[in-house]
């Protein structure tokens, strides 16, 4: 749905998440996206990772129920 609306590029969980855990992923995420410039798939690759550092949270249950869909350029691009 959210393609049919013209959306390009989503960032979603499969599953309830924790919310500490996401909250941290996500900062990582958006750090890589617009700080340091990585294409979204990579950015949320390096959450990811960031996440499975982690002791607390290095079960793949805390980090790899996120996936990316969509266009995987700079978030820039159109």
């Amino acid at each position: 749905a959210f393609f049919k609306a013209g959306v390009k590029r989503i960032v979603a969980s499969i599953w309830p998440v924790e919310d500490e855990a996401s909250a941290f992923l996500m900062t990582k995420f958006y750090h890589a996206l617009f700080i340091e410039g990585h294409p979204p798939a990579n950015a949320l690759r390096q959450a990811r990772l960031a996440v499975s550092q982690i002791p607390r949270w290095s079960h793949p249950y805390y980090w790899s129920g996120f996936l990316f869909f969509g266009n995987g350029g700079h978030w820039r691009e159109l």
